[in-house]
């Protein structure tokens, strides 16, 4: 068991981010598109055109720092929402988006490190943690009054996603960042409106390496529109949303 002490440097230095992409186009988050080609990570949701597909939505990255050799980014941890508030940081981000019209989603790419608590070369990783045994991603309908219905779910298993080294690196931990992309199940159709994804590590040890999700601004120019869905090891606080 780690104490709240021990990784207060690994939580607050860690951050997340949301974004959408078309074919050359690339943002940082997540992107969700209907399955005519492969995407990066953003959650982007995309529709059937033409000449392929057409960008529904787009954050921009938070901005990257240079530290020495090391390029590095801000990630916030997130937890499964099966979880159930249970995992050492006790947490879920979620970050808002806008679908223009109406989109079929058929893949989804994002950006996120991962803990290291035995290695002393974090930078030296080639994947995320083994500990991350994969992700649960869900969308959420943003509605006029501040509620959040959950529209759909995805468990995502690690042997289901690939990863890919971007070459940049969460501050002082140095964890590096990794593109995750992976398809998407069934049929999911959104509506024009506003809505909200988290992406959450699923983890074997709740103690163990936790998921980070690299951070986004909501429209390019605004604050980030995150959430936590609890606040610290506090399980009966699961399953409210708090704004960031």
């Amino acid at each position: 068991m780690h104490s709240q002490d021990s990784r207060c440097a690994a939580r607050c230095t860690a951050q997340g981010k949301v974004s959408i992409v078309s074919d050359n186009e690339e943002g940082k988050g997540f992107a969700v598109r209907i399955p005519l080609a492969s995407t990066i990570f953003i959650l982007a949701a995309f529709a059937t055109h033409a000449h392929g597909q057409v960008l529904v939505a787009a954050n921009a990255p938070m901005a990257t720092q240079q530290q020495g050799s090391f390029q590095v980014r801000d990630g916030t941890f997130s937890d499964s929402l099966s979880s159930g508030g249970n995992n050492f940081y006790s947490q879920a981000l979620a970050q808002g988006f806008s679908v223009s019209s109406s989109a079929t989603l058929g893949s989804l790419n994002f950006w996120g490190a991962s803990e290291y608590l035995n290695s002393t070369q974090p930078w030296l990783e080639t994947g995320l943690s083994s500990n991350v045994d994969g992700f649960q991603v869900a969308l959420y309908r943003v509605n006029d009054d501040g509620t959040m219905p959950q529209v759909t779910s995805w468990n995502i298993n690690r042997g289901f996603f690939t990863q890919q080294a971007t070459g940049t690196y969460t501050i002082n931990t140095f964890s590096p960042i990794f593109k995750v992309s992976c398809e998407l199940t069934g049929t999911t159709v959104l509506d024009a409106g506003k809505y909200a994804i988290t992406v959450g590590g699923r983890l074997l040890q709740p103690d163990g390496d936790a998921f980070a999700w690299i951070d986004g601004v909501w429209d390019g120019s605004g604050g980030s529109t995150q959430s936590y869905i609890t606040i610290g090891d506090i399980p009966s606080q699961w399953g409210n949303w708090i704004p960031l």
